[in-house]
């Protein structure tokens, strides 16, 4: 029996089985969501036959990049893509100040902007299994990835040995709201001075990411990326109270803030790529 399997991305070591088996579980498209998704990046299409991968082609552009190889096909389901885009009426948040009795555990070189929040009673993330999921991270060119356990929803910690305290950040950022959309146009794909959100499926600036979690080992479900964006601004205190500056959410050089999540154990992973 024939199959093509759709894949969001095209860097993967071949010769690596299990980072292929990975790689197809975290980028598996339905062939409508492949169709959007290579309007911005390739993506590979597999033909298998019986389970085995007889050609791999690199769309757009039919061309042929790896096969046969002797894998068998784990079994998987396509991931849903869809965006976060901005809406006055939606209900997630990028920026924003974090709600009061969240407190966030970390070493003395973590130092994070709270980012801002994904309504987890929202159909796409309810699979969380959190009312609100905060996200968090450092601004200044910090690139270092991180796990942090949720298991206390209102009491975030950095998964790494040593001395932690809770931070009290005294930037800010302004507050954008965000709705579901599951329909784009390539000009809003495109639009870097109003970013869209991505999730479902990753979208890597560089080689891509397949983060297994530290305390099960599991492979880890993609939440979103977050683009990098100069209508959110970094505000400090001044005179008359918090105020606007120059600087803006900006990850890297304009990268973007990658967020996986284990339910199971209640770990996110956080990285940056530009």
């Amino acid at each position: 029996m024939k199959e093509n399997i759709h894949l969001g991305g095209w860097e993967v070591n071949f010769n690596d089985k299990e980072e292929l088996e990975h790689f197809i579980h975290q980028h598996r498209l339905s062939k409508k969501d492949f169709d959007v998704f290579t309007k911005i990046q390739s993506g590979l299409e597999m033909i298998t036959e019986n389970g085995k991968i007889i050609e791999v082609l690199n769309q757009p552009g039919n061309e042929r990049v790896f096969g046969p190889l002797e894998f068998k096909i784990p079994k998987s389901e396509a991931n849903k893509l869809f965006w976060l885009k901005h809406s006055t009426n939606g209900n997630h948040l990028l920026g924003g100040f974090p709600p009061k009795n969240l407190k966030i555990l970390c070493n003395e070189t973590f130092k994070p902007f709270f980012i801002g929040s994904i309504d987890c009673t929202d159909d796409e993330f309810n699979w969380l299994g959190m009312n609100r999921f905060p996200i968090f991270y450092p601004l200044d060119f910090y690139s270092e990835s991180v796990y942090i356990d949720y298991s206390l929803e209102d009491r975030p910690e950095i998964v790494k040995e040593g001395i932690k305290v809770e931070f009290e950040p005294k930037l800010f950022l302004s507050q954008l709201k965000y709705e579901v959309s599951e329909n784009v146009k390539i000009e809003e794909l495109e639009n870097e001075l109003n970013p869209i959100h991505q999730c479902g499926v990753p979208l890597w600036y560089q080689y891509p990411e397949l983060p297994r979690c530290p305390k099960t080992g599991d492979l880890m479900k993609f939440v979103c990326s977050i683009s990098s964006d100069r209508n959110i601004q970094i505000l400090k205190k001044g005179i008359w109270g918090l105020k606007k500056t120059d600087e803006f959410l900006k990850f890297g050089d304009m990268g973007k803030l990658y967020v996986f999540f284990n339910p199971k154990s209640r770990i996110a992973f956080k990285t940056i790529q530009f």
